[in-house]
């Protein structure tokens, strides 16, 4: 397990904003080949893969994993590569979910696409809040 040391001077890379491209584009992916399993490898999210990308992908993928939205049957122990990952039924209810009670409304997952579509930070934050809320909503529901 990789750990990031907090406190001090700050690397000016924010680890949320790399968090949220990542959830973005793991759970699309996800979204895309469900119900296969798929080898999910870091150097798919990374032109270059050094350390700081290999723990900020393991950081992710435990989040992910730990909350319930993703499974996880096996992992390189180098943090770059991830065996027969598969979406949860969590996962799958939350990505699935329409955003609002309107006939026709968007999904999470149509959210996901957008922000991959357009790419910038604020996009990718916006649709990673929504997972977030919405996972509240379905937990609070019971």
């Amino acid at each position: 397990m990789n750990m990031k040391t907090v406190g001090g001077e700050s690397s000016g890379q924010s680890g949320m904003d790399e968090f949220n491209r990542l959830t973005v584009n793991i759970l699309n992916d996800l979204y895309e080949t469900f119900p296969h399993y798929a080898l999910v490898k870091t150097d798919a999210y990374y032109e270059n893969v050094d350390d700081e990308a290999a723990s900020c992908m393991e950081g992710t993928m435990a989040f992910l994993q730990k909350e319930n939205f993703i499974s996880i049957d096996g992992e390189g122990a180098d943090g770059r590569l991830y065996l027969a990952v598969q979406l949860t039924s969590k996962g799958l209810a939350v990505l699935d979910k329409p955003l609002d009670s309107l006939e026709n409304s968007p999904t999470l997952v149509d959210k996901f696409k957008s922000a991959i579509k357009a790419g910038s930070k604020l996009a990718f934050k916006e649709a990673a809040k929504s997972l977030v809320s919405e996972a509240t909503k379905i937990y609070l529901q019971g």
